[in-house]
C-alpha cells in the first residue's frame, strides 16, 4: 500500500485545481457561493491514506472491519500521480489491491478469529474426550429426569374425545393451515387498500378469530382450566382471545391490531412439524444461558470502556462524527457510542474527532479564550477541548477484543449446541456403542427402565409419558431395575448372573441397615454427652 498509493492520495480542498492540475494551482482563495465568503483552498490528503507505515496499517485496519471501504478503493482509483489532482476512475486496477486485500484479510483473516475462538471455546470445556461425553450425558439427562406432573385432566368420557382430537394429526394441521392463511391476509394489507380488500381482510380476521375461538374452547374441555394454562401456547392462545375481547368491548382498532399481530405468533408452532426449524429453535433456547453470561461480559468490558473514554474525551469538541448522536460527554452516551463502533457505524472518523489536535483546538480553555473582556476574577481551566493521543490505541484496543474475540464467543456457543442437537438427531438408534459415550436412544431408554421400576400413584392421576409423581427408587426395586438395565450397567443381556443377583442384593440391605444402625447408636451417644 506504501509502495502503490504514498504521497499520491492528496487532492484540493476547493474547486480550481482540477486534473491535470495539482498543488501548484491549489493556492489563494475559493468563492463559496452558498455560504457567500472567500474559503482559502488547501493541498490535503483524506483521512484513510498509505503515506506512512502507522498510517497504512490503520487503513488497513479499516478494511478488515469492513468500514467505508468502499471510498478508500475509489479515492486510490482517483490517484493520477505525485502532487497531481485525482480524476475519477483515472486506474481502475487499483481495485485488485483492495479486492484481493478484502478477500484474503477482510473475510479469510477476520474468520480465522472465529475458528481460534471456537476452537478454544471447545478446548476449555472439553479437556478430553471423556470430560465431552460426560458433559452430552448432562445435558441428556437434564432433558429426560422424571418431573413430577401435578395436573389432574379430565377423566370424562367428553374430555377424553376431545383430547384425542386436539391431538389428531389432521386437526393440527388444519390449524396450522388457518395461521398461514390469517398471515397471508395479513400481508396483503396496505396503508391504501380498496373497500373491498377491507372488506375481505376484516371478514377474515372474523372468522378465525371464531376459529381460534372454538380451538381455545376444545382445549379447555379437553384439557381443564390447569392443562389450558400449563401449555405456553395454549396459553398465547387465549390472550389472544382475550385480546379480541377487549378490543370489541372498548372498540379500540389499535388493540385489535395488536392482537392480530399476536396472533402471528402462532407460526412458531410449526416448529414442531418442520426438523430443521425445530433444530434452529432448539439450540436458541439452549444457547440462552451462555448467551446471557457472554452478555454480561461484554456489557462489563463495555463500562469500562466508557469509563475510559468518559475521563478522555468528556470535553472534546464536535467533529465530523463525533456530535450529539455519538459522544463520550457521559457515562450513558459512552455506553452507546461503544454500541456504535461494534455496529460499524463510522468508526474511523469517531477515531479521527478524537484524535484532534493543536491548532485545531484548544489545549487549555483561558479566560481571554472564554469571554470577550477578562474582569477580575476570571480564571483559566486546566482542560480544553482537544483530543487525546491515547484514542488510536483504546479504539483498536476495544475493537478487537470485542468485537473478533467477544462477538465470536456468541457463534461458538451457538455451534457448540447446534452440533449437540443435530448429533442427537442424527443418532442411529440401531447402532448402540458405549465407548463413545451414552447416545439419546440409551439414555432414553435407561429412563424408561427407571420409571417403569419407580412405584405409581395410588390414585387415577394421569402419569404423561416419561414422568412419574414420585421419581425415587426404593431400595427393594434396586433388583428389578438391575434385572431389567442392559449391559453394562444391568444383567438383562447376561442371564447367567442372576442367580447370584438375590444374593448381592441381601448383602447390600445388610449393608445399609449395619450402617443406619450405627449412625442410630453414635447419634444416642452423642445426645447422652450433651
Amino acid at each position: 500500500g506504501v509502495g502503490l498509493f504514498g504521497g499520491k492520495m492528496f487532492r484540493c480542498s476547493a474547486p480550481g485545481a482540477e486534473y491535470p492540475r495539482g498543488k501548484l494551482h491549489c493556492s489563494s482563495f475559493h468563492t463559496d457561493e452558498a455560504q457567500g465568503f472567500l474559503v482559502p483552498r488547501a493541498w490535503e490528503k483524506p483521512q484513510a491514506n498509505f503515506d506512512s507505515l502507522a498510517e497504512a496499517l490503520l487503513t488497513l485496519f479499516q478494511l478488515n472491519t469492513l468500514s467505508s471501504w468502499g471510498q478508500v478503493m475509489y479515492d486510490a482509483m482517483d490517484i493520477t500521480g505525485y502532487d497531481l489532482s485525482p480524476e475519477e476512475d483515472h486506474n481502475e486496477f487499483h481495485a485488485l489491491f483492495f479486492v484481493i486485500y478484502i478477500i484474503i484479510g477482510g473475510l479469510f483473516v477476520m474468520n480465522l478469529f472465529v475458528g481460534f475462538i471456537v476452537d478454544g471455546f471447545n478446548l476449555n470445556k472439553r479437556h478430553q474426550d471423556a470430560a465431552a461425553y460426560l458433559l452430552t450425558f448432562i445435558k441428556i439427562v437434564e432433558k429426560v429426569e422424571p418431573k413430577g406432573n401435578v395436573l389432574r385432566l379430565p377423566t370424562n368420557h367428553l374430555s377424553e374425545s376431545v383430547r384425542r382430537l386436539l391431538e389428531n394429526t389432521k386437526f393440527v394441521t388444519l390449524s396450522m393451515a388457518c395461521v398461514l392463511t390469517n398471515m397471508v391476509f395479513v400481508m396483503l394489507s396496505r396503508t391504501d387498500n380498496s373497500a373491498e380488500l377491507d372488506l375481505i381482510i376484516a371478514q377474515q380476521n372474523e372468522f378465525f378469530f371464531y376459529q381460534l375461538l372454538a380451538e381455545v374452547t376444545l382445549a379447555l374441555i379437553g384439557l381443564g382450566p390447569r392443562g389450558l394454562v400449563a401449555s405456553n401456547w395454549r396459553l398465547l392462545d387465549c390472550a389472544v382471545v382475550a385480546g379480541n375481547f377487549a378490543g370489541i368491548i372498548f372498540d379500540d382498532p389499535r388493540t385489535a391490531t395488536v392482537v392480530r399481530a399476536l396472533r402471528l405468533l402462532r407460526i412458531f408452532n410449526l416448529v414442531n412439524f418442520i426438523r430443521p426449524m425445530k433444530i434452529i429453535l432448539e439450540t436458541l433456547v439452549l444457547s440462552l444461558p451462555q448467551l446471557l453470561n457472554i452478555m454480561v461480559l461484554v456489557m462489563i468490558v463495555y463500562t469500562m470502556f466508557s469509563i475510559a473514554a468518559v475521563n478522555l474525551f468528556a470535553t472534546t469538541k464536535y467533529g465530523t462524527r463525533l456530535g450529539p448522536t455519538g459522544n463520550f460527554n457521559t457515562w450513558t452516551a459512552g455506553m452507546m457510542t461503544a454500541y456504535q463502533l461494534i455496529a460499524q457505524d463510522e468508526w474511523q472518523m469517531i477515531l479521527e474527532d478524537l484524535r484532534v489536535q493543536h491548532p485545531e483546538c484548544s489545549e487549555k480553555f483561558t479566560a481571554n479564550l472564554r469571554y470577550a473582556e477578562v474582569w477580575e476574577g476570571a480564571v483559566d481551566l486546566s482542560f480544553g477541548d482537544c483530543g487525546s493521543s491515547l484514542a488510536l490505541p483504546l479504539l483498536i484496543t476495544f475493537k478487537i477484543l470485542c468485537e473478533a474475540v467477544l462477538l465470536n464467543l456468541f457463534i461458538a456457543a451457538i455451534l457448540d449446541n447446534f452440533s449437540y442437537i443435530t448429533d442427537s438427531s442424527d443418532e442411529s438408534e440401531q447402532e448402540v456403542d458405549w465407548r463413545k459415550g451414552a447416545s439419546k436412544a440409551q439414555v432414553d431408554l435407561l429412563a424408561a427402565i427407571f420409571i417403569s421400576c419407580c412405584p405409581k400413584p395410588p390414585d387415577p392421576w394421569n402419569i404423561r409419558e416419561g414422568e412419574s409423581l414420585d421419581p425415587r427408587l426404593p431400595l427393594s426395586r434396586v433388583a428389578d431395575l438391575i434385572r431389567r438395565l442392559p449391559a453394562p450397567l444391568g444383567d438383562s443381556d447376561r442371564p447367567e448372573t442372576r442367580p447370584k443377583l438375590k444374593a448381592a442384593t441381601l448383602l447390600v440391605r445388610a449393608e445399609l441397615n449395619l450402617i443406619y444402625i450405627l449412625d442410630v447408636e453414635e447419634a444416642e451417644r452423642d445426645y447422652q454427652r450433651k
